[in-house]
């Protein structure tokens, strides 16, 4: 697969557009799996990141006009993601070295909070 054959130059409505489609379907998605899969941790990790996924392409929407620095920052969250579920998807030892790291990653800024 080539750059060109994922890509399309568009006005800036046009790619608002598209953004908020792919949230809207990354939405559906999402409760989808909540409704119809079996209750697991990866299923439970999968719509969570799928959320978080949902609320990085709403704030490239929200944000779009407001330069490129957000724009950026929401990309490179979008990326980091993806990199998530690829990691969590390649074994069952990812997904729990992954879930312990996020808790961990939690409990720590709890603790910056509290001191």
């Amino acid at each position: 697969m080539k750059y060109s054959d994922v890509t399309h130059f568009g006005s800036d409505e046009e790619v608002i557009k598209n953004l908020r489609f792919m949230r809207q379907s990354i939405d559906s998605l999402a409760e989808e799996m909540r409704r119809t899969l079996e209750r697991s941790e990866l299923n439970l990790v999968l719509h969570n990141l799928l959320a978080a996924t949902a609320m990085e392409l709403g704030n490239l929407v929200e944000y779009y006009h407001r330069g490129s620095t957000i724009k950026a920052w929401c990309t490179r969250n979008l990326f980091e993601l993806n990199l998530i579920v690829r990691y969590v998807l390649q074994s069952s030892d990812n997904l729990k070295s992954w879930v312990a790291q996020a808790a961990n990653d939690e409990i720590e800024i709890w603790e910056g909070f509290t001191e």
